[in-house]
């Protein structure tokens, strides 16, 4: 059965008002149904006009701390994740430091050693010498990381966008400072920032604080870090808000017009990409997933070394052995979740838990996120284990179903069970092997209480009216920061098939015709059509050569 559709309704008056300011029509009335989009300067803010940093709770403390720390000339480690918002959050933050004269180091778990600020890490930032520990993308539920890191003598300035751990359940890290704008009390216009996003605003108080001394004769330009916010941000799913729009666009325009990171470039060349034409799509299956690999395979230096390169020549060697990572991670990604559909019962449970000890832990989190598609339930999949039976886990949501809130209803219900973090749509877990079957059964019945795998109708946007599809439309439609709670366009309709090729890499190419007009198509990792007709969702798109627009086929009803 096809999903039942519903249409999302345009403002004629919004659409006009942008039509007026020179947006295409067809992506007029397309951002006319998306929340707070009035007029042209909506749909990506000026950077002069985002909410201050020194305004975000925490935020003037830690300026300075960090501000006290350099003119005492005392080290600071960066610690991030091992994810892309972890990466980029990492590099940004210790490129800003030393871009602003600070002794900065920074050091990142692998995967195996788990996440974030742990005592153990503190241990080894204090080996290095480090006076001050600066988390990034980590730290809100770090409790005995901080303590440890301040029995050894060390500040700790804590940045984070996790969500802190519900008040009772466990103590917040005993930090000198704490920037998190998801666990201040008091409201801040930008509470959906990545953990990329964060670190931005950190490194922006700190020049602040710095030139307010007169420290910082020749203040940074900090835009030059934006095209890693992009990065971050896309990777991490944050909803893309007034501001993350805002920061996403600018760092995507300074990706297309080659003023990024060499790593970047040498990434999108490695794989063939074209960055004057990069989307936000692009950065989600491109360049995310090559950042992300390297830490899902435990060399997160590998990542880190990507996004450092200062020369063309050793981006090059970086994003070349990205793309081996990456290569490796897609065959065993296929090859786990291949196996964990075929354990899913029929009629799958409301909510899907699945262990074995052969999947690698570094693809946990994709294999749920495969298994969320293919049977519309919220999965949580548990990969490898350690000698003491403890398994850490991934799971991801499906049909906005909040995997955090019906997480901390079960701790609620069953406390000392299970450990977890992390967001509404994607949460990291940890418990004892033994537990695995209790855990899996409240965690199905918290999903059947909430109808977490009902059948939710498919947003779509009001079909294009003839002669809306153009090349200036495709290309306007390329340059938003689309993402979570922004969706993209798509549309919903029924075509002739008038041709259709198979191309190298599984894809295919149509040829498609609608009221009178000839349409080219592609189809992504799809088989052909094979139909004289075909009713799909689908997008629209500038072709590979930047000459005229395409339809992406996003799937056949």
């Amino acid at each position: 059965m096809p999903p039942a559709l519903t249409t999302r309704p345009a403002d004629e008056s919004r659409a006009a008002k942008l039509r007026d300011e020179g947006v295409a029509p067809l992506l007029a009335r397309v951002l006319s149904a998306r929340e707070n989009v009035r007029c042209k300067a909506d749909i990506a803010p000026a950077l002069q006009n985002l909410p201050a940093p020194m305004d975000l709770p925490g935020m003037p403390n830690l300026a300075r701390a960090l501000a006290d720390a350099m003119e005492c000339e005392e080290s600071v480690c960066v610690v991030g994740d091992y994810d892309a918002d972890g990466v980029t959050a990492a590099a940004l933050a210790f490129s800003a430091l030393k871009k602003m004269g600070a002794k900065a180091t920074w050091l990142i778990p692998e995967r195996p050693e788990g996440y974030g600020l742990s005592p153990a890490l503190a241990e080894r930032a204090a080996e290095q010498d480090a006076q001050v520990l600066l988390t990034v993308d980590n730290g809100a539920s770090a409790a005995a990381g901080a303590r440890r890191a301040r029995e050894l003598g060390m500040t700790v300035c804590v940045t984070d966008h996790h969500l802190p751990p519900p008040e009772g359940e466990s103590e917040a890290p005993p930090a000198h400072c704490n920037v998190n704008p998801k666990a201040s009390a008091l409201p801040w216009p930008a509470p959906n920032l990545a953990g990329v996003g964060v670190a931005f605003y950190a490194m922006a108080a700190l020049r602040a604080e710095l030139s307010s001394r007169g420290k910082l004769p020749s203040p940074p330009n900090l835009a030059e870090f934006l095209d890693l916010v992009a990065l971050g941000s896309i990777a991490d799913c944050v909803p893309m808000d007034a501001v993350n729009r805002s920061l996403t666009a600018q760092g995507l325009a300074r990706i297309r017009a080659g003023r990024c990171r060499p790593g970047l470039l040498s990434l999108l060349a490695a794989a063939g990409k074209p960055r004057e034409r990069l989307n936000s799509r692009d950065v989600a299956h491109v360049l995310a997933p090559r950042v992300n690999a390297a830490g899902r395979l435990n060399n997160v230096a590998a990542a880190m070394r990507c996004m450092l390169a200062e020369s063309r020549s050793e981006a090059f060697s970086a994003a070349a052995r990205l793309e081996e990572l990456n290569s490796r991670r897609g065959r065993l990604q296929r090859a786990a979740a291949d196996e964990a559909a075929s354990r899913v019962s029929d009629p799958p449970p409301d909510g899907i838990v699945l262990h074995d000890a052969e999947w690698h832990p570094g693809v946990a989190g994709i294999v749920a996120a495969r298994l969320g598609d293919v049977f519309a339930r919220p999965a949580i999949v548990f990969a490898g284990g350690d000698a003491d039976g403890r398994l850490k886990g991934s799971g991801r949501t499906v049909n906005g179903f909040n995997l955090h809130a019906a997480l901390s209803g079960i701790r609620a219900e069953r406390p000392g069970l299970f450990e977890f973090g992390g967001h509404a749509s994607a949460v990291g877990v940890r418990l004892r092997l033994e537990d695995l079957a209790e855990f899996a059964g409240l965690f199905s019945r918290a999903c059947a209480a909430a109808d977490a795998g009902g059948e939710r109708a498919l947003e779509v946007d009001e079909p294009p009216r003839p002669g809306e599809i153009t090349l200036r439309a495709a290309s306007q439609i390329n340059r938003v920061a689309w993402g979570e709670a922004f969706p993209p366009p798509k549309f919903a309709g029924e075509f002739a098939v008038l041709s259709e090729r198979v191309l190298r890499g599984g894809h295919v190419q149509l040829l498609l015709e609608c009221d009178g007009r000839r349409l080219p198509a592609v189809r992504f990792f799809a088989e052909p059509v094979g139909k004289a007709r075909l009713s799909a969702i689908y997008g629209v798109a500038v072709n590979q050569f930047g000459s005229g627009a395409q339809l992406i086929v996003e799937r056949a009803l």
